[in-house]
């Protein structure tokens, strides 16, 4: 689960001509981390794992909507 979170948070942050894709996959990084955090059965790594994994996920969703409401502001105003 662990190293799930984190290709799930490396691969949002690859697909990020795909917004709508990105987000996704994102969600799906944070909830993988999420349990991964929970369960500690993997070992220090699998935490490091699903911490990095989390965080990745995060960040993206935040850069992610930041740029969807930039990009959807910037069409109300025309």
């Amino acid at each position: 689960m662990a190293t799930a979170a984190l290709v799930l948070g490396i691969i949002s942050i690859v697909l990020f001509w795909a917004p709508w894709l990105s987000l996704t996959v994102a969600i799906l990084g944070i909830i993988f981390g999420s349990i991964a955090k929970s369960r500690y059965d993997e070992g220090l790594p699998g935490l490091i794992c699903s911490i990095v994994g989390f965080l990745l996920s995060i960040i993206w969703i935040i850069i992610i909507l930041t740029i969807l409401k930039a990009i959807f502001s910037a069409f109300l105003f025309l």
